[in-house]
């Protein structure tokens, strides 16, 4: 564009593998382990020419037809699980400017689309909430003398048990392609090149993002949080912001030889020259806040919200507004969200410190002296409060988070040579 201008720009899609992600699933029917025993009584059972003694358990594959897995919660992949994927795409405008600094102004995004993630194919369909209390009354049980393990081998079971979508199993479940997220970022940063003994970077984000699986507990592709999903029939209630989410970023970063006693000599230059400074200073937004409650009969497991979870001055022993939440009815779901969209926990302030100093000894020799400060204002992270509007501490933060640690100080000398 210009000698000293640059604008960049790119798009990418990305397809994402259907396998490694942290989810795995029985493969009812068709896997089945065979134990080996090594030795008894200190004398080799199994030998090479015949590793499996007792022989090996095949698995029942499909000759038990509709009886696979009976009683039992079953799971797998789903056959026509589809491929997700990713889209990339940024925006970067770069321009040098006098003294050796370089500013950016750049944009990035990022959708995910059908990426894989657990899916709950047994549960009670939101029709049947309207029972009420008739869900729980005992009725003759038709898998009764066929099951023969579990609360299905009983005369009679809950009417609910039997309304599920999947009255045969404990449970069932299988890796499905239904999550998807999207980010928006924007970022300003600038540069001073090395010259004059000096060099610094300073950087800032602002971003969102947005998901409906990311902190659902075990059913998501890159595990994290605490939420399950409160209802199969409504996932557009599971999309919230991230527990990824961090909207705002910043961080400063210098390294500064100075100046003094470039032209003194002997003792006194020994002392005053070589001297460097180097820091990074970061401060981030807190992440997300999620708040449950006690899971009535047949409801879920997040609270009616009635008002704004935020506090304008918050302390440790109130950090969100208790007034704002309320226990849900029987039988049916809150409208809280999985994450709340405003209120976080504690934010990160860090600033590391180190001085050095070079003693030139010979040529070949030369002595460090270093001093480094770690968390050099000592500021806490305050943990995350307590999420459950039924319990004790809820909305009481009662430790520190794990990613802080106390002021350290550290000095050390190193010889080079």
């Amino acid at each position: 564009m210009l000698p000293k201008t640059v604008i960049r720009a790119g798009y990418g899609i990305s397809f994402l593998p259907t396998t490694g992600h942290t989810v795995t699933f029985p493969r009812t029917g068709f896997a089945l382990n065979t134990p080996m025993i090594a030795q008894q009584d200190f004398l080799p059972v199994e030998t090479f020419a015949n590793p499996f003694s007792s022989g090996v358990l095949e698995p029942t594959k499909s000759s038990l037809g509709l009886q696979t897995g009976l009683g039992l919660s079953v799971g797998g992949n789903l056959r026509n699980l589809k491929r997700g994927y990713s889209q990339q795409w940024n925006f970067n405008f770069q321009r040098e400017l006098p003294g050796q600094w370089v500013v950016e102004i750049g944009y990035m995004g990022n959708r995910g689309v059908g990426l894989a993630a657990n899916r709950s194919f047994d549960y009670l369909p939101d029709v049947y909430r309207a029972l009420g209390n008739d869900l729980q009354t005992q009725v003759p049980n038709p898998f009764f003398g066929i099951v023969t393990a579990g609360n299905l081998s009983l005369p009679t079971v809950a009417r609910a048990t039997l309304l599920d979508t999947f009255p045969q199993f404990l449970g069932a479940s299988g890796l499905d392609s239904w999550a998807d997220s999207i980010y928006h970022a924007g970022t300003l940063r600038a540069e001073k090149r090395f010259s004059q003994g000096f060099s610094a970077i300073i950087s800032y984000t602002f971003s969102k993002l947005i998901d409906n699986n990311l902190g659902n507990g075990g059913n998501n592709f890159a595990d994290g949080g605490a939420n399950d999903v409160q209802n199969w029939e409504n996932l557009r209630a599971e999309r919230a912001v991230s527990t990824s989410d961090l909207p705002q970023r910043f961080v400063v970063s210098f390294s500064y030889e100075l100046p003094f006693g470039k032209s003194s000599t002997g003792a006194l230059r020994q002392i005053i020259h070589g001297w460097q400074l180097n820091s990074i200073l970061q401060a981030q937004s807190g992440n997300v806040i999620s708040v449950t409650a006690t899971a009535p009969a047949f409801g879920g497991n997040r609270p009616n919200v009635v008002g704004d979870p935020s506090l304008e001055n918050p302390t440790i022993d109130m950090w969100l507004n208790r007034n704002a939440f309320v226990n849900i009815q029987p039988f049916t779901f809150g409208n809280g969200p999985r994450n709340l969209p405003r209120t976080r926990t504690d934010g990160l302030f860090q600033w590391d410190f180190s001085v050095l100093k070079n003693f030139p000894i010979t040529e070949r020799f030369k002595l460090q002296f270093r001093g480094e400060f770690f968390n050099f204002t000592n500021t806490p992270t305050f943990g995350n409060p307590g999420g459950n509007i039924n319990a004790g501490n809820f909305g009481q933060i009662t430790s520190i988070a794990t990613n802080t640690q106390p002021r350290q100080l550290q000095l050390g000398l190193k010889l080079y040579f």
